[in-house]
């Protein structure tokens, strides 16, 4: 398995190769729903200051996988709601949350 390191790494290239025009930052917000994850990315443009969205490579879906495997082994809470935030110098943050809501609903369709 990857290391988290390169798992950051590949989810920055991931986001880099999307996108085509300037950002002031680019995100991607992602939910966890027990056997599959939701995804969609969306930047920031600095020419209009509004948010764009872009096509989330499918990379990311195997890097969030294995993400939450080494966050989960390594006793981390448990989260199904999370952003992986980029700026165009490399700065980078993934926070990550647990939406009870959202959990419900899916216990509910189960």
């Amino acid at each position: 398995m990857r290391t988290e390191d390169q798992i950051y790494v590949s989810l920055d290239q991931g986001i880099r190769l999307s996108l085509s025009s300037l950002w002031d930052q680019a995100w991607i917000n992602i939910t966890w729903l027990d056997d599959s994850i939701g995804v969609d990315g969306e930047y920031l443009s600095p020419e209009t200051d509004e948010v764009q969205f872009f096509s989330v490579q499918d990379q990311a879906f195997d890097d969030l996988e294995d993400l939450y495997q080494i966050m989960m082994k390594r006793g981390d809470a448990r989260w199904n709601r999370a952003r992986y935030t980029l700026h165009p110098q490399g700065e980078f943050s993934f926070d990550v949350e647990w939406d009870q809501a959202l959990a419900d609903q899916v216990d509910v369709a189960h």
